[in-house]
């Protein structure tokens, strides 16, 4: 990690429509710029493929694991106030020798992005296509090879790039983990709005509008776990058992398992969850392993 030799504002005036710094990379390719609490992300990534090696292994050694991630970004972030350079989250799962992957697949929709991917990831599939398309594609390859296990991670910056519609085509996998950002944050600021429509991305984020009738009357600290809730019930539907989603209890007041992360900004407002979602129990007992500790080392108060 260096410093990067500029001063970068909370409303920075310095990004260009993907979210990426005018400021070039250390390796003179693009880098997005985030937040510092994407640090946290990365951690619990970076924690539940380590802690999940040992029951990967079993298909790695005979070549079937794969690594999918449909929203990579240019494999790079600079953080706002650190002013760093950090990994993403394809570039963090390739350096770890505990992740024991066998193929990398990686698509941004940027060509800047994919230019950079290219660069950083050598021997990566690397891909320039709209998730919406491109998720038929690689499903339709991944079965014909017929691989064993798949890591989905998936990371947008707002819900209307991922339709439920992508979750459906993907819980075609049969052994299959997804790591899924979110985006709590945009849903809270436009819910209401949305409301007011006849159809509105959060329809087709949550693949149902079940959720209009449920935070009707409801105060808005209902209204996010109602959301949220919803979205799990909609996962079980795809085969993800229970046992890897977590609940909300019926009040709306918070989560009755540790299923979830909650990524906070400084003043401890929550902006995105970290759910995953597993084909198979075991993920969701080393995922809840994963959460006991913070970036900070902390224990979390489950």
């Amino acid at each position: 990690m260096t410093e990067a030799p500029y001063e970068c504002q909370d409303a920075c005036p310095l990004k260009d429509h993907d979210g990426n710094c005018y400021h070039r990379g250390d390796d003179g390719e693009v880098v997005q710029c985030v937040d510092d609490w994407a640090e946290e992300k990365y951690y619990y990534l970076e924690r539940y493929l380590i802690a999940s090696r040992e029951a990967r292994n079993k298909f790695s050694v005979n070549g079937n694991a794969v690594y999918v991630d449909l929203f990579a970004g240019p494999g790079k972030c600079r953080l706002k106030r650190k002013k760093i350079e950090i990994a993403g989250g394809a570039l963090r799962a390739r350096s770890l020798q505990e992740a024991a992957f066998n193929r990398f697949i990686v698509n941004d929709i940027s060509p800047d992005n994919y230019k950079a991917l290219k660069k950083r990831l050598p021997g990566a599939e690397v891909y320039n296509e709209d998730a919406k398309i491109f998720v038929d594609k690689i499903i339709d390859d991944l079965q014909k090879t017929n691989y064993k296990y798949h890591f989905v991670f998936l990371d947008p910056f707002a819900p209307s790039v991922l339709p439920f519609s992508i979750l459906r085509r993907l819980a075609a996998l049969q052994r299959l983990d997804i790591m899924l950002h979110f985006p709590i944050g945009p849903i809270r600021r436009n819910y209401k709005q949305w409301l007011k429509t006849e159809h509105a991305v959060l329809d087709d984020f949550l693949g149902t509008d079940r959720w209009r009738e449920e935070v009707k009357g409801k105060p808005q600290s209902h209204a996010d776990n109602i959301i949220v809730s919803l979205y799990l019930e909609q996962l079980k539907t795809l085969g993800f058992p229970i046992e890897g989603l977590g609940l909300i209890d019926n009040t709306g007041k918070g989560y009755m398992s540790t299923t979830v992360a909650e990524i906070k900004n400084s003043k401890s407002v929550v902006l995105y969850y970290l759910i995953l979602a597993s084909k198979h129990p075991l993920g969701a007992k080393i995922w809840q392993s994963t959460l006991k500790y913070d970036a900070a080392g902390q224990t979390r108060l489950l």
